[in-house]
């Protein structure tokens, strides 16, 4: 790296640009204002093209002086720290592509009054479908490891989620930062291990416990203003499709006490393709009798979950303190609820 002091009179001359329009990368700023022309000088290219790199395309056009105070043009990913100078041109609206605060004011200015008017009607309730529907092809695409497709799919959700916040942020609920702050520090709280000096056992039920007690913590102080404590399974989203959501309803009422336990003898426990077969005979057996199964199923959780927090208050959250009969409350309520179905 050439590293002897510049003749910024000479530099001006080769990029044939006029002194009054020579602005030099500042490092102190933080970052490039890649709205005007900004020339880098070779004692900043380290810190420089962390920031370029982050901003701009590999393939845009710019300038670059080699040693020899010659002017070429090239592109980003062909910059050598070799050179002199680097000469990076301002980018059009169009082109700032690669900072996540471009594309956060795209999708702001498409839900502008200036921008799309479809976009415009939006609510957060009507891009309901489509959020959901880009995630699941971003599963898809996870499942076929297609690295493009993942890519794409992901960008997909981003815009959903500057969606969403452009649309609370147009209400006056919340905006991008609130809800990247709130995410931030939710991930360092619920890392005790990793950013505090709390020493704890670090093995997978170990830390999964933790992960559990942090989450009841913040379900608890979420709301001081309501009456009661929310329920334990109050989290599990609604819309979760049915068969995860019955496992994710039933694997959080086991870790509070209630079990739904099968009979110690039953081949479903030691079978896995006898289980299948017994998923698909209830498929098949529903498609017979024209029964919607997710619907029968979300609505039998949401039953269990009813009971559930019935007897959650009636113990004071302390399950340990119910008797064999009050535990079984739940799932013989969710069973006796399917048997009335006509």
């Amino acid at each position: 790296m050439t590293t002897n002091p510049i003749s910024i009179d000479r530099l001006v001359q080769v990029l044939e640009i006029r002194l009054t329009d020579l602005a030099i990368f500042n490092p102190t700023v933080g970052n490039i204002d890649h709205s005007r022309d900004i020339t880098v000088l070779n004692s900043e290219f380290k810190i420089a093209s962390e920031l370029i790199n982050l901003n701009y395309d590999p393939a845009k056009t710019v300038k670059a002086v080699d040693s020899a105070w010659c002017s070429r043009n090239c592109k980003i990913s062909e910059l050598s720290f070799d050179d002199i100078a680097w000469f990076l041109p301002y980018l059009e609206a169009t082109e700032n592509t690669r900072s996540l605060e471009a594309f956060q004011k795209v999708i702001q200015y498409l839900f502008s009054p200036e921008g799309c008017p479809w976009d415009n009607a939006q609510t957060a309730q009507s891009l309901r479908h489509y959020l959901i529907e880009e995630t699941y092809e971003l599963v898809d695409a996870i499942d076929h490891e297609n690295e493009a497709e993942i890519m794409e799919e992901i960008g997909d959700l981003l815009a959903h989620m500057f969606m969403q916040t452009a649309i609370a942020e147009k209400n006056g609920y919340f905006t991008i930062h609130d809800v990247v702050q709130s995410a931030n520090q939710k991930y360092v709280r619920r890392h005790p291990h990793v950013f505090t000096d709390e020493q704890q056992a670090t093995g997978e039920p170990s830390l999964e416990g933790t992960w559990e007690a942090i989450k009841k913590k913040e379900r608890e102080q979420r709301d001081t203003s309501r009456q009661s404590q929310e329920s334990a399974l109050e989290s599990v989203p609604f819309s979760t499709p049915s068969l995860s959501r019955s496992q994710q309803v039933l694997r959080r009422a086991d870790k509070e006490g209630i079990h739904v336990e099968l009979d110690p003898n039953s081949e479903l426990l030691t079978d896995e393709k006898l289980l299948f077969s017994k998923l698909l005979e209830c498929i098949v057996a529903a498609n017979s009798l024209d029964i919607d199964l997710e619907e029968i199923l979300r609505d039998s959780v949401t039953r269990f979950i009813s009971e559930f927090k019935m007897i959650e208050t009636l113990s004071a959250g302390d399950m340990s303190s119910l008797g064999k009969d009050e535990k079984k409350q739940p799932w013989e309520a969710m069973i006796d609820y399917n048997m009335n179905i006509s």
